[in-house]
């Protein structure tokens, strides 16, 4: 039976998704989006056993061998004043990201929480089955198979978003005299929406786990695009008569990425 492994969890602004990293210097590390919740963290390190015992017995290699060298460096130059060979530095174990399902989406933009059911069955295929009055979603079939779920709820959300967000911007669009033409949402991994020359606004799917003042931002920001498509002084000024409070909300979409789900791109 293999010991237990000690761990340290570490929160990373940067960090986008949880992280395992090795070194000698402070073992092993789980590295944590801001706001992550650690609850997950135990059966995380779990899942990923074999994986820091290889890395770890790695890392007794490496320090073995340096042992080595440091006697032979001290029987070769006993007597003479020399700086001894330095420690290795620090080793890092390839970064990995795992797939952690989720037991609820939290949807910030429309106020809600949906449950999410896990229900093991001899298929090998993914049923997922919507109950809009107790807000759950049941997946049914292969559940093991995590990248199934994944991909089930992934479109689940798609269709999900582009039902509420399109109406959501129609009436921005009404509200602040900006029409656009056509309204469409995909799941994108880099922007929150777009605007095209012809006066067609995408949408990130991504945006209802945000929340509502940043989706509504989002919004007149693309809307304010089929006037002016470019960043100018022009653009922003249109900006600031739409949502006064643009700035605050700008520099807030920044970290709100942390509160996309990382099963959502994976």
């Amino acid at each position: 039976m293999k010991p237990s492994i000690s761990y340290i969890i570490r929160y990373s602004a940067r960090a986008k998704s949880v992280r395992l990293r090795v070194s000698m210097q402070n073992g092993v590390e789980v590295i944590v989006p801001q706001g992550y919740d650690t609850i997950h963290i135990p059966a995380f390190v779990q899942e990923q056993a074999e994986w820091i015992y290889s890395a770890q017995q790695r890392l007794q290699e490496k320090m073995q061998r340096h042992k080595q060298k440091l006697h032979a460096f001290h029987d070769a130059t006993a007597g003479y004043p020399c700086t001894e060979p330095s420690l290795p530095e620090e080793t890092i174990v390839p970064q990995r990201r795992t797939l952690i399902l989720p037991t609820e989406l939290i949807i910030r933009t429309l106020d809600e929480v949906w449950l999410v059911i896990y229900q093991p069955s001899k298929h090998e295929s993914i049923t997922l089955t919507m109950s809009t009055v107790d807000k759950q979603l049941v997946l049914s079939g292969a559940v093991h198979k995590k990248r199934l779920c994944a991909q089930a709820l992934a479109t689940w959300v798609k269709r999900y978003a582009a039902h509420w967000l399109p109406r959501m911007a129609r009436e921005i669009s009404v509200e602040i005299g900006l029409p656009c033409a056509d309204i469409r949402v995909r799941l994108q991994k880099t922007r929150w929406g777009s605007c095209s020359s012809h006066r067609n606004i995408n949408l990130n799917a991504s945006l209802l786990f945000l929340p509502e003042e940043l989706t509504r931002y989002v919004i007149i920001h693309e809307l304010c695009h089929t006037k002016v498509m470019n960043h100018s002084k022009e653009f922003w000024q249109l900006v600031g008569e739409k949502e006064p409070d643009y700035k605050r909300l700008d520099k807030a979409l920044n970290p709100a990425t942390q509160l996309v789900p990382t099963w959502l791109m994976m």
